[in-house]
């Protein structure tokens, strides 16, 4: 992604904590931000809702061009490849994680994880 472009953002969840915080910060950037969820909550002022759930996509992203998808709410390798199927074009896919969700799956690891950022491009064909 270019500096000083507006862009097209797909933030997963959207509507608490660090999703909410993260589509709020690039909608006051001047990029055009999408949020994916299932709409049980508030959205964000000036985001564009796509409402739908990860795991049952089918072809509700197939319109779209993402410069960036940032996912927020994956918790499992299933949860990041049933959002990969249902996007077809896109620049960067960046997963955002914590320690917070391997304390969960795994509750004897140590709290010293070190917060977990992987980013990596392409166009996600089938």
């Amino acid at each position: 992604m270019k500096r000083g472009l507006s862009h097209e953002i797909l933030v997963t969840g959207g509507t608490t904590f660090v999703s909410r915080y993260t589509a709020e910060y690039f909608i006051k950037q001047g990029h055009n931000v999408f949020v994916l969820n299932r709409g049980s909550k508030t959205q964000s002022d000036g985001v564009h809702f796509i409402k739908g759930d990860r795991h049952a996509l089918g072809d509700l992203l197939s319109l779209y061009k993402f410069d960036a998808v940032i996912d927020v709410t994956a918790y499992t390798g299933d949860d990041v490849l049933d959002l990969l199927d249902g996007l077809r074009d896109f620049g960067l896919y960046i997963l955002i994680s914590s320690s917070a969700v391997y304390l969960e799956a795994l509750p004897n690891l140590s709290a010293k994880i070190t917060p977990a950022v992987i980013i990596f491009t392409g166009v996600h064909t089938e």
